[in-house]
């Protein structure tokens, strides 16, 4: 993708972004800066494109972030986000109309997405997650804890 560097930046720093893409959802030619907003992404189906295409990074450092998308062409969040970011890639996929969330300790719902196609690949950040605490992810009716160990998670 660096290849590909324009040298520009996409950067959403508020506002309410929602996204349903059947190509690239977020494409920068450059790379991507999110300080703020809430931004819902559906990224496409088609395993050629991604949810995410940026040159370099995807730096998320504040605002409330749901991404879900096919496994083809993934790129993930930076690692280097200041705000901690949850994803995964499924070994299967998860039909459309599939609720995925993400609950704190007490069973509060921190983030969720009802998705729109269906994907493989989500990605999840809140300034509501805080690292060296447990969440559970719920896909559907499966659970799975996991403990944020930085302020990036790969699971």
């Amino acid at each position: 993708m660096e290849a590909e560097d324009q040298g520009a930046t996409l950067t959403i720093n508020g506002g309410n972004l929602y996204v349903n893409a059947n190509g690239d959802g977020l494409d920068a030619n450059g790379d991507i800066l999110i300080t703020g907003g809430n931004l819902t992404l559906h990224g496409p189906e088609d395993g050629g494109n991604g949810t995410l295409d940026y040159a370099s990074e995807c730096k998320i450092t504040g605002g409330t972030f749901a991404a879900v998308g096919s496994n083809g062409m993934i790129q993930n969040p930076s690692e280097d986000s200041e705000q901690p970011v949850i994803c995964q890639s499924l070994d299967s996929q998860v039909e459309s109309g599939t609720v995925i969330s993400v609950k704190d300790e007490e069973g509060n719902v921190i983030t969720e997405i009802k998705i729109e196609k269906n994907v493989q690949w989500y990605a999840f950040s809140s300034s509501k997650l805080k690292v060296g605490k447990t969440y559970t992810i719920c896909i559907g009716d499966q659970e799975t804890e996991v403990t944020l160990e930085s302020n990036y998670t790969e699971l």
